[in-house]
């Protein structure tokens, strides 16, 4: 339905169908890696049918671990962690821990990535949830 709406699907603003799309390609990068994964021959031929090419992505992913020693290193470099949307490597990553956490909390968790055990390094650290 966006697609026929708006066209490309690179476009997808942010949101819950860009958060789902973005899960899609992580499920399909596991799945090539042969690690668990939700993604499976039919979801890709459906996505294929529809034009969606969840195989290639132009950003680069880094681990949550990476993610946690930029967040320390930003830190140590800044003296606080009240990190700008718009910073380039980790402003998109914050809200999305933000917005896993709010959905940890209201029992959502469905691929949010975050835990009982992320939630405690990142509030260890100073991590503000709002």
């Amino acid at each position: 339905q966006f697609k026929e709406e708006h066209g490309n699907q690179a476009m997808v603003p942010d949101g819950t169908l860009r958060h789902w799309l973005y899960c899609q390609k992580r499920d399909y990068q596991r799945m090539i890696a042969r690690k668990s994964s939700r993604m499976t021959p039919l979801k890709i031929l459906r996505f294929a049918a529809l034009g969606v090419q969840i195989e290639k992505t132009k950003y680069v992913t880094y681990s949550w671990k990476e993610r946690q020693q930029q967040l320390k290193d930003y830190r140590t470099k800044h003296g606080h962690l009240n990190i700008p949307k718009s910073h380039e490597l980790l402003g998109n990553w914050i809200g999305n821990q933000r917005w896993g956490y709010m959905r940890f909390m209201e029992g959502k968790d469905k691929c949010s990535g975050i835990n009982d055990s992320r939630i405690k390094i990142l509030n260890d650290m100073g991590f503000q949830w709002n």
